[in-house]
């Protein structure tokens, strides 16, 4: 780094990834500062700058370098050749830069404590945050983890069961179930050799997964008006995943306007069409349970408003994907849970959920679904028709249904009313129509 470069990081002043040191810091500091830069962005450990951004430099180079070098080292996993220390010289002043990269894999401790920066601070880290970074950094597969106090009996019997008859496409082997669980991943031993359902086991083949992962559900909500001021309807969606999976789709047929197309351009029959397209809304929900972080203690959460409906879930994209790339992608956060999931058919594991979405959205004449994705959060708005349905009146859906199932001499319906719809839903009051 030259002169010139260095004088446009400490302009900068201390940040999420700039710190600075005097060059009577200890190693330990200096230790500190290079995890938690290791745990979070990477950032530049400048040794000679003031805490106001001041060149007071450094006398022994050499030592200062050495110091840095065998901080890096203490560090478990060690920094050492991944962390670059280099002199700077501006004036008759030298400045030690110590640089630690972004992107890194491993999560970093120093003496059994953790810390990640955070703006100008490093920040202790928690024994669930150094879990769910090392999750995040690919080093511990959380689904696979025992399940604390829970047993085997937590799990259906039957469930299991008939996953591994559709699974392996054949009769269930000749094996204890205790090593079918085993096999599959359903099952481990902690560390006291005891057998235990997995976070992946329990969520998938739990009679009631939610009395050990109390987060692990679905909250749902009719929200009246474009703000969601008042609650028509609502409800905590429980049970195994794909049970939960079920009820939200249906909470949201519920809860959602059905209308009747008259004059199908292929059979000449009416047929209900949704609100939302049924392919939309289950690929959303589906993705959020498939892919949420069951480390964040938080619901999924399933709102309808008059006008949209957003479903969000704790957890952001993983690293290296973005917005812009999910189409066409498939880098689960939870693998197993993906594949049992595939097995009965809820996903497919081939990247094209956000394509199905989208094209379900285009043919049924609405918005592209909307992607939002933070950090810690993921979210996906579907946007409806608002008020604009067209309304056959006065008929009733028994009145079309009735038409179309009476005698074929029976006179056909006038081709102004070929496109006409009618509203079903049991809450009509609440919807205005134009």
């Amino acid at each position: 780094m030259n002169p010139a470069q260095l004088m446009q990081l400490i302009q900068q002043n201390e940040g999420q990834q700039i710190e600075f040191k005097l060059e009577s810091e200890k190693q330990g500091d200096l230790a500190e500062v290079l995890m938690a830069f290791a745990n979070a962005e990477g950032g530049s450990l400048l040794v000679g700058v003031t805490d106001e951004g001041q060149i007071a430099g450094v006398e022994n180079a050499k030592a200062v370098t050495d110091r840095l070098y065998a901080a890096a080292r203490r560090l478990d996993p060690s920094l050492h050749g991944i962390a670059q220390v280099e002199q700077v010289q501006i004036d008759d002043k030298i400045v030690i830069l110590a640089s630690v990269p972004e992107s890194l894999t491993a999560t970093y401790g120093l003496a059994g404590s953790f810390r990640i920066r955070e703006g100008s601070f490093n920040r202790q880290m928690t024994a669930a945050d150094v879990v769910s970074h090392a999750v995040q950094r690919g080093q511990l597969d959380y689904e696979q983890t025992p399940v604390s106090e829970a047993t085997l009996d937590d799990l259906n019997e039957q469930r299991v069961k008939d996953f591994l008859v559709k699974r392996l496409r054949a009769s269930l082997p000749d094996q204890p179930l205790q090593q079918l669980l085993q096999t599959f991943h359903a099952a481990t031993a902690d560390a006291q050799a005891i057998q235990r359902p997995t976070v992946a086991g329990l969520l998938f083949f739990g009679d009631w997964p939610q009395f050990r992962l109390n987060h692990a559900t679905i909250l749902a909500a009719r929200l009246v008006g474009a703000r969601g001021v008042q609650i028509s309807d609502r409800a905590t969606i429980e049970g195994a995943m794909p049970e939960m999976i079920d009820r939200a789709i249906q909470f949201v047929q519920r809860n959602t306007r059905h209308s009747l197309q008259i004059g199908d351009p292929q059979t000449g029959r009416a047929r209900e069409i949704d609100e939302y397209p049924g392919a939309a809304v289950r690929e959303a929900i589906t993705n959020a349970c498939c892919h949420r972080d069951y480390l964040e203690r938080a619901p999924i959460q399933l709102k309808i408003y008059d006008d949209r409906l957003v479903i969000g879930n704790p957890g952001g994209l993983l690293p290296g994907l973005n917005v812009a790339q999910l189409e066409g992608k498939h880098k689960a956060r939870n693998p197993l849970l993906a594949d049992w999931l595939q097995v009965l058919g809820y996903v497919e594991r081939f990247g094209i959920g956000i394509l199905r979405m989208r094209e379900a959205m285009q043919e049924s004449g609405l918005p592209a679904p909307l992607f939002i994705s933070r950090p810690d959060w993921f979210e996906v708005t579907l946007r409806g028709p608002d008020a604009n349905l067209t309304v056959r009146q006065p008929e009733t859906l028994a009145t079309l249904r009735q038409a179309q199932d009476s005698a074929a001499d029976s006179p056909r319906l006038p081709p102004s009313a070929s496109e006409a719809r009618v509203n079903l839903s049991w809450y009509n009051q609440l919807w205005s129509f134009r």
